[in-house]
């Protein structure tokens, strides 16, 4: 299939990025990790990822913020879902801001690999 897909996870917790990050390479996908909403603004319009996966509580910038920050700049590239240990936005929210999909902390590999490897995506297997 070429190259794998590309995939930025955003999250101020830094074990959650080096489990994540670790599943992730492990089934093919090239990622990337930040720990801020600002830092992943900034690595998402300079690497162009296929997917952002993003906390949405965070210090700096929060995922949701970040996401208006990207569209404002007219990048609408990435599929974009947010993880969350809590009930933070609706479903009308999320998807007005162009987030696919809502997953709870901890998100299951299942979870994760179903997603990244949904219709659309050029992920590894997919």
């Amino acid at each position: 299939m070429g190259s794998s897909c590309s995939v930025l996870l955003v999250d101020d917790e830094p074990l959650v990025l080096e489990s994540l990050a670790r599943m992730l390479r492990r089934y093919g996908f090239r990622v990337e990790v930040v720990g801020n909403g600002r830092e992943g603004l900034e690595r998402a319009m300079t690497l162009r990822p296929d997917w952002v996966i993003s906390d949405v509580r965070m210090p700096v910038m929060d995922g949701p913020t970040m996401v208006r920050a990207m569209r404002e700049r007219g990048f609408t590239g990435p599929r974009i879902a947010f993880l969350s240990g809590y009930n933070d936005l609706t479903t009308e929210q999320y998807r007005a801001l162009g987030v696919e999909c809502m997953l709870a902390k901890p998100a299951s590999t299942g979870q994760l690999l179903a997603l990244l490897r949904s219709e659309g995506s050029n992920a590894p297997g997919g």
